[in-house]
């Protein structure tokens, strides 16, 4: 009796060990963070396959967070490739890269904004402004009369609101200018782009012209 009983504990035993994960002694990792390349902040909701070069097998694969940081497990040293999509959008390659035996590679992976926004500018319904807010002139370049203009991009939300983490100086004559279109910005409201039914994020240009009163 107290044989059966250590038999069918070994072959239980057996059976959760099938179960369990095998252990490795050594492991290959991808690690990485997707950003928006003129802007540096980061992308989530972003698909990351890692694909065996030679073959195209895809090997593993994740989704970023809002902090757009990824980790992907390679089976060995050998030619990879990532291939990022966002939104079922156009996918976008990185160039094949070598992986070694139990290394982890570390890297940031800019992406342009039509990636960032996923659609083409031809299937989306523009951000459109639903309350402009006029840049305060600044007072010691009023004094001395100064002109000049500032020209900004900025990420408007699926809310409708200018994502100011992401706000860039594209062009400005002098630096209160684009202190005062800044605050100008984070002031104002939009309705968000949206393609059909879905609203999206989408990056837009807006021009402050600094011109003397008349």
């Amino acid at each position: 009796m107290r044989g059966a009983r250590r038999r069918r504990r070994a072959l239980t035993l057996a059976a959760a060990a099938v179960l369990l994960p095998p252990c490795t002694a050594a492991a290959q990792m991808v690690t990485g963070k997707v950003v928006v390349e003129v802007f540096r902040s980061p992308v989530d909701s972003v698909d990351v396959v890692l694909v065996a070069d030679s073959s195209g097998k895809h090997v593993d694969s994740t989704r970023t967070g809002g902090t757009g940081i990824f980790y992907l497990n390679a089976p060995g040293g050998g030619v990879y490739r990532l291939e990022l999509r966002r939104n079922s959008g156009t996918p976008w390659i990185v160039p094949p890269f070598t992986l070694g035996a139990d290394e982890t590679l570390e890297r940031q992976f800019a992406v342009p904004m039509e990636f960032w926004r996923g659609y083409s500018p031809g299937e989306v319904e523009e951000v459109v402004v639903v309350q402009q807010v006029r840049a305060t002139y600044p007072a010691p370049l009023l004094r001395n009369g100064i002109e000049g203009d500032c020209i900004v991009r900025v990420a408007v939300d699926t809310t409708g609101k200018p994502d100011m983490s992401s706000f860039k100086i594209v062009r400005s004559t002098h630096e209160q200018f684009c202190a005062s279109a800044r605050e100008a910005v984070n002031k104002m409201t939009f309705r968000a782009a949206h393609i059909r039914a879905e609203k999206v994020r989408q990056v837009i240009q807006l021009p402050f012209i600094f011109n003397l009163p008349k």
